[in-house]
Parts: C-alpha cells; sequence; structure tokens
C-alpha cells in the first residue's frame, strides 16, 4: 500500500504484540484461585476458593482494522491457553 514497514510494525503490530506479551506474563495472576472476602457465618470455618474457569463462547464486534479487531479478542483468548 506505499506504507513503510517500520511504520506498519510501530502502528499496527506494535501494540498488539505488547498487549499479548502482556497478556501471557499476567495470565497466571488472572487464573489464580481467589479466597472470598466476606463469608457467611454458617460458612466461616469452611475452606472456600473461587476458581475462575472459561465460561463460553465470546462474542467481539470490531471495525476491520488490525489494532481495533485483534486489542479485544486478546484476553479471552489467553485464557484458553
Amino acid at each position: 500500500m506505499g506504507r513503510p514497514t517500520l511504520e506498519t510494525i510501530l502502528a499496527d503490530l506494535g501494540p498488539i504484540v505488547g498487549a499479548c506479551s502482556r497478556a501471557i506474563t499476567s495470565l497466571d495472576e488472572w487464573t489464580a484461585d481467589e479466597e472470598p472476602t466476606k463469608v457467611d457465618p454458617f460458612h466461616e470455618y469452611w475452606t472456600l476458593k473461587v476458581t475462575k474457569a472459561p465460561r463460553g463462547v465470546v462474542l467481539i464486534i470490531a471495525p476491520w482494522c488490525v489494532f481495533l479487531l485483534f486489542s479485544p479478542c486478546i484476553s479471552p483468548l489467553s485464557h484458553i491457553w
């Protein structure tokens, strides 16, 4: 299209690769089990934890622009791995 390669890498691919690498490094933190902060008195002595798991299908409606299309997809796709 007549656009310089460096401009394409910095403007279109750089933010996507950066968001992917941040998602990969944060994935363990996002999916870690948590202990609930507020518990009913009846369940106070139980060992409770919140386990995060994928729930199903995600629909992302985005314009046909590389950055705007792939940016919302990074977080749902990272939970698949």
